[in-house]
């Protein structure tokens, strides 16, 4: 809480001597006297010190630097805190990329339906080469090597045919999902209306 003091802002202060009942300059600010009003300690320094004394000194408010440092170590220790983190940010990105997924299912399969088809006939087409064919070890290799990847590229189709079998069968509803999107949106999106402190949000750039 705040306080006054009188004091010559030079290391002088004002403090009340019960002895002799009057106001007598101290040199520690730790015995000067505080009055919890400025008109009182204004009283004290027009009316109970000298002319001589009173031309050096005036009334400061004192004690407030010090709850501005006890705010500010307060605040210091909130910002260092730990707080939960959010995944929301995450999520709507996640979501979109899944709805493109499901609407776009139909028209993948039959792109992968129509690779398999042809990496089928490649194979139909190697294997029977190989079985027909005259070739030294060096391209029975290179024989190998070319059924190799048609198999490698057939099995990547019929993985990704798997997987969009088994998420059509799940039905989801793309609707149902997107607007899951829509309420992500709204979440980080959201506004705080003032009901009477309007100036107040206003003044300070709070929306």
């Amino acid at each position: 809480m705040s306080y006054y003091v009188i004091t010559d802002g030079q290391g002088a202060y004002i403090r009340h001597d019960k002895t002799t009942g009057k106001y007598v300059p101290i040199k520690t600010s730790k015995k000067a006297e505080r009055w919890d009003s400025y008109v009182k300690a204004v009283g004290v320094l027009n009316n109970s010190l000298s002319k001589a004394i009173r031309g050096r000194y005036s009334v400061e408010v004192r004690g407030t630097d010090e709850l501005v440092d006890k705010q500010s170590d307060k605040l210091s220790e909130l910002c260092k805190e730990v707080t939960p983190t959010t995944q929301i940010d995450s999520w709507l990105p996640q979501i979109q990329e899944f709805v493109s997924v499901i609407k776009s299912s139909d028209k993948r399969l039959k792109e992968l339906t129509s690779q398999l088809s042809t990496l089928d006939k490649k194979k139909s087409d190697m294997e029977h080469f190989i079985e027909f064919g005259s070739f030294n070890a060096f391209e029975g290799w290179k024989c190998c090597k070319a059924l190799q990847k048609i198999l490698q590229d057939r099995r990547k189709c019929k993985d990704e045919i798997y997987i969009l079998t088994k998420i059509k069968s799940c039905k989801f509803n793309p609707d149902d999902i997107n607007s899951l999107s829509q309420v992500i949106q709204s979440v980080r999106s959201q506004e705080y209306t003032p009901r009477v402190l309007h100036e107040l949000f206003k003044e300070n750039g709070v929306d």
